[in-house]
């Protein structure tokens, strides 16, 4: 059973990049880990690899704290590639290594599922630490909920339950978004996830 707290937290006050009515996901993209270097790839070929930086996040020799910034300064740059205005997403993977290396710094870490405009934003949010907020997924905002927002998150539930144990990350989502969602197949007791009003 999903815990639920009722709250009136402004999700999306603070989103990293510009999400206007118009903005749409480019489907030819997406930000992906390879072979622990952050890359984006084509959508029909995942081993296509577009762009790509010397950055490693296997290298022992760096921080966690830089190994998020340089994550963090990827995803943002890379989301602005597309040569059709679009707007590049990432893979569950991008957030898993967001989550992994929060851990290290043990930084307060929420995953946020928020209405933002005619948008649904899937974004870490970083209250403590706003420089490596970032935006993971927008879809539209329609009537029935798009089949990513479902995958996004049981994918963040899954990474919550995963560090139930030693960390605690949050899960926050917009009431409206939450009804239309099913409970994971695989639900865990006593994973809480914050059920927020709109303000």
């Amino acid at each position: 059973m999903i815990l639920q707290t009722n709250s009136q937290l402004p999700l999306a006050a603070k989103v990293p990049i510009s999400i206007t009515s118009k903005l749409r996901h480019d489907p030819d993209l997406i930000i992906d880990i390879k072979r622990f270097m952050p890359v984006v790839v084509s959508s029909a070929d995942k081993n296509n690899i577009l762009i790509h930086n010397s950055f490693s996040l296997a290298n022992l020799k760096q921080d966690a704290d830089e190994k998020l910034h340089v994550l963090v300064d990827f995803i943002r740059t890379s989301q602005t590639a597309s040569i059709h205005g679009l707007y590049v997403g990432c893979t569950h993977a991008v957030a898993e290594q967001i989550a992994y290396l929060a851990y290290w710094k043990d930084y307060l870490l929420e995953f946020r599922i928020a209405r933002c405009n005619s948008r649904i934003v899937v974004m870490a949010h970083f209250p403590r630490q706003p420089q490596f907020e970032c935006v993971l997924a927008v879809f539209h905002d329609r009537k029935d909920l798009h089949y990513g927002v479902q995958k996004w998150f049981e994918c963040l539930y899954q990474l919550v339950w995963d560090h139930a144990k030693i960390w605690q990350i949050h899960l926050i989502v917009d009431r409206p978004i939450y009804r239309k969602l099913e409970e994971p197949h695989f639900i865990k007791s006593g994973i809480l996830v914050e059920v927020v009003d709109e303000e």
